[in-house]
């Protein structure tokens, strides 16, 4: 059992004998109790990898989350809000992405703010590529239709159009394919 008095290699020495799922067990009742902000930052870290490796990313983006919050510095903040936000689009929890970007927008200048904009937008992209080779067509033009209410550029806005009309085609969506190649 983990003990707030380890070290965080004997905590490592003691999580190592157990399976994943014990480990997040574990993990997770160990970062219920008060600790120190450092130890707690380390343990929410590893919970969120072990997550990450057992396909369960919306709970390494609630983890990531946590992270965010407890971090001092305000890059360590956007570098775990932006995690959440790709952890929430590989979820598929479109919903909760905004929020997990204007915080990690929350305390960045204008040229971060583009930058997480951008990085957000390429995270929605690489998903929804992925949903197109595993044939997850509506899936895919769910994160589409997200992408285009982003700021584009001009080709940036017609090839994300193009794409949606070839899935709308595939899914046989009619009106949704005329009323995007009409406007």
């Amino acid at each position: 059992m983990l003990d707030k008095e380890m070290t965080l290699k004997e905590i490592e020495f003691e999580l190592n004998k157990h399976s994943d799922f014990l480990k997040i067990d574990m993990l997770v009742r160990f970062t219920d109790d008060i600790l120190p902000n450092e130890l707690k930052i380390e343990m929410y870290k590893k919970l969120m990898e072990l997550y990450k490796n057992n396909n369960m990313p919306f709970e390494a983006a609630k983890t990531s989350k946590n992270i965010a919050m407890l971090a001092d510095s305000y890059k360590d903040k956007e570098k775990y809000y932006i995690a959440e936000a790709d952890l929430y689009i590989m979820s598929g929890h479109l919903e909760k992405v905004n929020t997990a970007m204007k915080d990690a927008m929350s305390n960045a200048n204008a040229t971060e703010r583009e930058n997480i904009i951008y990085t957000i937008k390429e995270f929605y992209k690489i998903q929804a590529n992925t949903y197109e080779n595993e044939l997850k067509r509506r899936k895919a033009s769910e994160i589409y239709e997200k992408v285009l209410e982003m700021s584009l550029l001009p080709s940036e806005r017609q090839k994300i159009k193009d794409k949606l009309l070839e899935l709308y085609d595939k899914l046989g969506k009619t009106q949704e394919y005329f009323r995007l190649k009409n406007s």
